[in-house]
């Protein structure tokens, strides 16, 4: 059955990015038509008192200008194409069911990778496998992109984020721009460039009226920024890049409506929780055959709680087959437990061998059990 969660970010992430490249070409569009449309009118409005080669080179630099946009245009509309050709082919991969669980397994191990920051791996693997178009690679490398910037100390990447995706932001009632607009400033505070500072807060903090107590808390560190108290201290933190770096990632996992872990991980744990039992990591019950017995596999299967089960069922360790009436489970008398047919592949001679301890027994001393 098809995790509704993990595909419904799977379709909404290309929308996402869809719609925000929409809003983006479309401000963009707005502004500089009103931009030209506002110089025309200001020369039709004074018209008898321009030169004539003031008016041609007016209108040159508007043209020019227009045809700039255009170019651009044609890349964003290019854009909007591709996401429209992502969305279409992540549909019409979702009613194709045949392939599905080899390929969803595609998917997870790729954007596992992604989220890992082994961009090189995961676009590797989805050349390979064909799955390049069902995760979003460009996305997890814009990101990658950012948090090196922000590993910088520099927010101006970020911040070009945070103005693409506003409303989302917005809606989420992030605190992200903020966050990063005050780092700016502290900054600046920082380099003892108290003059910039000033302007910068006067430009920017007025747009954040919910913060003003860590504004004041901010501005506050003009004064005092060569001797902070305690208090303030914690502003001109370097860990304070750290955190918006972890900040940007949740953020974006949230505007995207991606699972904040990889959904390999959750897939592995589900996996893993149904297969463990109180047996497993004993010294005397290791099989190798046993995922959750596996070396690598401990350290993961160490904190997850057994599965709960209203009916069970006993599988031979030798022939890895459920013991039943007509393959009833033997014991021998060291107490371990395999099925009637296992017991005669380990049978020679009379003598049972047993796999786990290697101790010998007579055949006659195998005993049957059963099952209440």
């Amino acid at each position: 059955m098809q995790n509704q969660k993990i595909e419904y970010s799977f379709l909404r992430a290309p929308f996402e990015e869809l719609n925000a490249k929409f809003r983006t070409n479309k401000r963009t569009l707005e502004k500089e038509v009103s931009f030209a449309a506002s110089h025309l009118k200001t020369m039709n409005n004074h018209n008898s008192h321009l030169e004539p080669n003031q008016v041609k080179a007016t209108i040159k630099g508007l043209s020019n200008r227009l045809k700039k946009l255009r170019q651009s245009l044609e890349e964003t509309y290019q854009d909007e194409d591709n996401c429209l050709n992502i969305i279409e082919t992540r549909a019409n991969y979702l009613n194709e069911t045949k392939d599905y669980p080899k390929s969803l397994v595609y998917r997870l191990i790729t954007e596992h990778y992604a989220r890992k920051d082994n961009l090189e791996i995961a676009q590797e693997i989805g050349d390979k496998t064909g799955c390049r178009d069902l995760v979003d690679l460009n996305l997890f490398r814009k990101s990658k992109e950012i948090m090196h910037c922000l590993e910088n100390k520099d927010v101006a990447l970020a911040l070009e984020w945070c103005d693409i995706h506003k409303s989302k932001l917005k809606k989420l009632g992030s605190c992200l721009e903020f966050q990063l607009k005050l780092q700016k400033f502290l900054e600046l505070v920082k380099k003892e460039d108290l003059t910039a500072a000033i302007n910068y807060a006067k430009c920017q903090f007025y747009l954040f009226p919910d913060h003003q107590n860590l504004i004041r808390k901010a501005m506050m560190l003009l004064a005092v920024h060569k001797n902070p108290f305690s208090n303030y201290s914690e502003l001109l933190s370097e860990n304070r890049w750290s955190e918006l770096i972890s900040l940007f990632q949740s953020e974006m996992l949230k505007v995207y409506n991606l699972p904040t872990e990889s959904p390999l991980s959750v897939f592995l744990r589900s996996g893993l929780t149904a297969l463990k039992t109180p047996l497993c990591h004993r010294t005397d019950c290791l099989n190798d055959k046993c995922p959750t017995c596996q070396f690598k596999f401990q350290k993961l299967v160490e904190h997850i709680p057994y599965p709960h089960f209203t009916q069970g069922s006993l599988i031979c360790r030798i022939l890895r087959v459920v013991m039943d009436q007509n393959n009833p489970p033997m014991a021998l008398p060291n107490g371990q437990v395999f099925s009637q047919q296992g017991i005669k592949k380990i049978t020679k001679g009379g003598k049972v061998q047993c796999p786990v301890t290697g101790n010998k027994f007579s055949e006659k001393k195998v005993i049957k059990l059963y099952m209440v």
